[in-house]
């Protein structure tokens, strides 16, 4: 069977606002979110879930190549 990546969970001060912001920079539509999760759904169907851990936040590090025109806007 081959591997495939299925979601991840990103720590959030406010889950909702991180989900919008990369709605909108990843030019997304809303994905059904759940419990303690807002997600967003990738184009090949990965989801970033958005959550608030009741900890302190350690950095994070995502990449996602960009053509140059999203950059610049």
């Amino acid at each position: 069977m081959t591997a495939t990546f299925n979601h991840t969970i990103i720590a959030a001060k406010d889950r909702g606002d991180s989900a919008r912001f990369f709605r909108k920079l990843l030019e997304l539509s809303e994905a059904l979110s759940w419990g303690p999760f807002t997600n967003i759904q990738l184009r090949d169907g990965v989801l970033m879930q958005f959550a608030e851990p009741p900890v302190e936040i350690q950095m994070q590090h995502y990449a996602f190549p960009q053509g140059v025109a999203t950059i610049q806007a």
